[in-house]
């Protein structure tokens, strides 16, 4: 807690600030762009369960779309991200699922589309 914050005065910040998230969670939905940026934030701030959801959004939207190639936010970007809250929340296993998915995802692209340097991530990552 800041030095000289008042009770009353920091649950009115956290207040605030969570029905901002609130707010941009509504926004977000169908746009995966918001849920990316909005799922990032949760993870930084610890609520896995949260960034779960909106990653998983994101790549429901994709998985729906089909189009994976021109796409900014493919569906093995989903499944990466994924891997990184579950590695966050210390659970290896369903980590690994998720990398691989991201990696048959970019494999099956042709990897045309997919840059080098996002293997090679995904593949330290499964390491």
């Amino acid at each position: 807690k800041a030095a000289g914050v008042r009770d009353e005065d920091a649950e009115e910040m956290i207040a605030a600030l969570e029905e901002k998230l609130n707010d941009m969670e509504e926004s977000a939905i169908g746009d995966p762009r918001q849920l990316s940026e909005l799922g990032e934030v949760y993870l930084e701030l610890k609520e896995y369960g949260c960034a779960l959801d909106c990653f998983e959004k994101g790549l429901l939207i994709q998985g729906g779309s089909g189009d994976d190639e021109e796409s900014d936010y493919p569906s093995y970007y989903w499944h990466e991200k994924l891997g990184d809250v579950y590695t966050s929340q210390g659970d290896t296993d369903l980590a690994k699922e998720r990398y691989s998915l991201a990696k048959e995802s970019l494999r099956s692209q042709g990897n045309n589309s997919g840059n080098p340097a996002t293997t090679s991530s995904i593949e330290t990552k499964l390491n």
